[in-house]
């Protein structure tokens, strides 16, 4: 008797471990890479879209690897950029970018990345590299009367596409802090008194 419960346990123990390595669920929030023996399959093939639960083969012939496909927040540290009329102005952006899902996107970005943590560094990298293309617009266009902020937004935009890692869609740029660097800052008071005084 005590043979059979015993033998009973660990048929009921085999079929759960088998059960726990031939299924895998996907969120709604995520998108899923299938690769067999290491391999993905011929164009999205391997890239699973739809929620809920997946069967795969056991153990080490099928892996899953799941990304979050939510729009993710990534933030420079405030930086000094020089204008083209040789000002300088004190710069924080956030970059609003997400896994790109269509095609073989999500494919490309587990090759490009190796984690979704270690996108989120080289993505801010990126996004400092990008802010290069402020140096391209004058003070005024920054912080004048006629502010061309919506420009210099869009030109960081594309200044970050052209050199964005495959599998990242860069949604939206924006500045969340715009400062006068402390030399610039006596530079415009002078300004302004000079042009009060006349």
């Amino acid at each position: 008797m005590n043979k059979l419960f015993a033998i009973s346990i660990g048929l009921v123990l085999l079929v759960l471990l088998l059960l726990f390595s031939t299924t895998y669920t996907v969120a709604y929030h995520e998108v899923a890479i299938k690769t067999t023996f290491g391999q993905t399959g011929e164009g999205d093939a391997s890239v699973i879209r739809d929620p809920g639960l997946k069967f795969k083969l056991p153990f080490f012939a099928d892996r899953v690897k799941h990304l979050d496909t939510r729009v993710q927040l990534t933030e420079s540290p405030l930086k000094t950029m020089p204008t083209a009329d040789r000002q300088q102005v004190e710069i924080k952006a956030f970059l609003l970018w997400r896994v790109d899902v269509a095609d073989t996107g999500p494919i490309e970005f587990m090759r490009s990345f190796a984690t979704q943590a270690d996108a989120e560094d080289k993505i801010k990298g990126q996004l400092e590299a990008a802010l290069g293309a402020v140096s391209r617009f004058r003070f005024d266009d920054i912080l004048g009367r006629e502010s061309k902020m919506a420009a210099i937004e869009a030109a960081v935009l594309d200044e970050l596409r052209r050199n964005l890692s495959p599998g990242v869609n860069a949604e939206m740029i924006g500045f969340s802090q715009v400062a006068l660097a402390s030399k610039t800052t006596t530079g415009v008071l002078g300004r302004m008194k000079a042009d009060l005084e006349a």
